[in-house]
């Protein structure tokens, strides 16, 4: 059975190993920020393409880690529940869920955390979309 200090290296893990990546998306997100109307058109197909493929990187690791924690927080549970068999003492779902979902909490934190980076490049993508479509209407009958 693995611990909770194991699961605590992966999710540590896991963010250090991207965390290059987690910086370029806020730093494009700020830049978009800061400079959004400013900025010609090259940036934005640039901050979409660089923006895609880290999307493309970071939605598998988040899907493994959301996997890794629903698979330990469902170990966990029926661990208890077996213990509580062989000890022969009442077994209290609800107390084993809280324990269950405490034990990892770790892999939450960082299975949250990719979700959010991976939500700003979705939305940041969709943002470079939305310019690069009005740059094309605004030019469309120029000659």
């Amino acid at each position: 059975m693995i611990t909770k200090e194991e699961l605590k290296e992966i999710a540590t893990s896991t963010i250090n190993e991207n965390q290059e990546l987690l910086d370029k998306v806020q730093s494009i997100c700020q830049s978009l920020i800061a400079n959004c109307t400013s900025m010609n058109i090259q940036n934005f197909y640039e901050y979409q393409d660089v923006l895609t493929g880290i999307y493309g990187t970071l939605n598998p690791i988040y899907k493994k880690l959301r996997a890794l924690k629903e698979n330990y927080e469902a170990q966990r549970f029926n661990q208890l529940k077996l213990e509580a068999d062989v000890n022969g003492t009442k077994f209290i779902a609800e107390v084993a869920k809280r324990e269950a979902s405490e034990f990892v909490s770790d892999l939450r934190l960082a299975r949250d955390l990719l979700e959010g980076y991976i939500e700003a490049c979705v939305q940041a993508i969709q943002t470079c979309r939305t310019h690069i479509w009005e740059y094309k209407q605004d030019t469309r009958y120029e000659i």
